[in-house]
């Protein structure tokens, strides 16, 4: 079917800020509802604003992808239908999408990295980039994906590992998706 989305970035059923020892910030979604693609809980917000169910943005979910695209069956966190992860479908106008976390005082952490679980499937995947707000500007791209990651709906969810030892204080983490040459 040429009117199924081909693009489905499902991320991040778990964010975690950890240092060599320490765990100071852990995100899972499961108290997002699903559905829900502005006003998040717990700080995190999108530029998702406008309500047409047409627009790209994040959007909480649980199981398969509304749309029936090319994403993963089941959450990380839970592995079932019943986890919530955070998506942006490319069957949608508009690009990019941002989904951004709270203040996160990263100062007692050592070594501080980000770690994040994805599912980037579906032919005309683009850009996943990972960008840090330091307190007066945004530095981007400090970590990008391209590409389709998984090859089908069944293929597991990866995980991402990266480095943010550069950065001090309070930080703020932006997930940004870029839309796709697809439908």
């Amino acid at each position: 079917n040429n009117n199924m989305p081909q693009q489905v970035f499902n991320i991040f059923p778990t964010v975690n800020l950890t240092g060599a020892t320490t765990s100071i910030y852990k995100e899972n979604f499961e108290n997002f509802i699903p559905g829900t693609y502005a006003n998040f809980p717990d700080g995190w917000s999108s530029n998702s604003q406008l309500p047409s169910p047409d627009y790209y943005r994040w959007q909480a979910n649980q199981g398969p992808v509304p749309e029936a695209g090319p994403g993963p069956l089941v959450d990380h966190t839970l592995n079932s239908k019943k986890g919530t992860y955070v998506y942006v479908n490319a069957d949608s106008v508009g690009s990019p999408a941002y989904f951004v976390s709270p203040c996160i005082d990263i100062n007692a952490l050592t070594h501080p990295f980000l770690s994040f679980w994805y599912h980037m499937a579906g032919k005309d995947i683009s850009n996943l980039h990972v960008d840090i707000y330091t307190g007066s500007v945004w530095k981007t791209n400090i970590f990008t994906l391209t590409g389709p990651q998984q090859n089908d709906v069944t293929d597991p969810w990866k995980q991402a590992f990266v480095d943010i030892s550069t950065y001090k204080g309070v930080i703020k983490i932006r997930f940004v998706a870029v839309r796709g040459n697809g439908p």
